[in-house]
């Protein structure tokens, strides 16, 4: 029997239709040279906006499900402020990033605490537990390399390349624990993907650094970065 999608799961669906959808307009602008930092800012609201929407509906505890959902609307006018005041759009977000980024890891290190302490035949069947574990070990993994991203832009290029690479890594192997929350295989066959993809990205990445440090010694000069895809 097909089962049907609950409200949560239609929500990400829409999420990563939205998430694909800037990506690709990134690696436009970026393609074309222009400024594509803008978009980080606004990603970083709409992320937000969906993924705490999705787990305040996983939450029983009515006074937390109100939590959650009452900050939907205060961050997104605190990162619409600080996007229009107080950063510069042609940067990386600074202040908005690093409180949504610690709000997602509270979120999804709850839900999968709760989930834990259901009784359940396998965690690893419910769409929480992916959901949650690609959430958690994503904005923990880039919470502070998001935090002091212009900071980072200042170090030699192969570095700050070095650095964001990492983040392509651990981006793929998100969008990996987010499809099985989708499809939930049994848990050796999750891993067996995850590892097989994970190798093979760092595979074309440290390729990638080696060529990037030759032509960097080649041309001796250190370029500025305008757009992510320059990295």
């Amino acid at each position: 029997m097909r089962r049907s999608l609950g409200t949560q799961m239609r929500l990400l669906i829409v999420y990563f239709g939205f998430d694909l959808i800037a990506e690709l307009v990134m690696a436009y602008l970026g393609s074309q040279g222009m400024n594509n930092l803008w978009l980080v800012h606004v990603i970083t609201i709409v992320q937000y906006c969906f993924l705490i929407a999705v787990f305040s509906l996983w939450q029983k505890n009515l006074t937390l499900k109100k939590i959650l959902q009452a900050s939907i609307p205060i961050i997104a006018l605190m990162g619409i402020v600080s996007m229009l005041f107080f950063e510069n759009i042609r940067h990386f977000n600074s202040y908005t990033k690093p409180v949504t980024s610690l709000m997602l890891v509270l979120a999804s290190g709850y839900t999968l605490f709760e989930l834990n302490n259901e009784k359940t035949a396998s965690v690893f069947r419910e769409p929480r537990f992916w959901i949650g574990s690609g959430t958690l070990f994503y904005f923990s993994s880039t919470l502070v390399l998001y935090s002091l991203s212009n900071v980072l832009l200042n170090f030699p290029p192969h570095v700050v390349r070095m650095i964001f690479a990492c983040s392509i890594v651990i981006n793929i192997i998100t969008n990996i624990i987010y499809t099985q929350g989708f499809f939930m295989p049994n848990m050796a066959s999750a891993i067996l993907w995850t590892l097989i993809v994970g190798s093979a990205a760092l595979l074309v990445l440290g390729i990638a650094f080696i060529a990037t440090i030759i032509f960097s010694k080649k041309n001796n000069k250190l370029p500025k970065f305008d757009s992510y895809q320059q990295l």
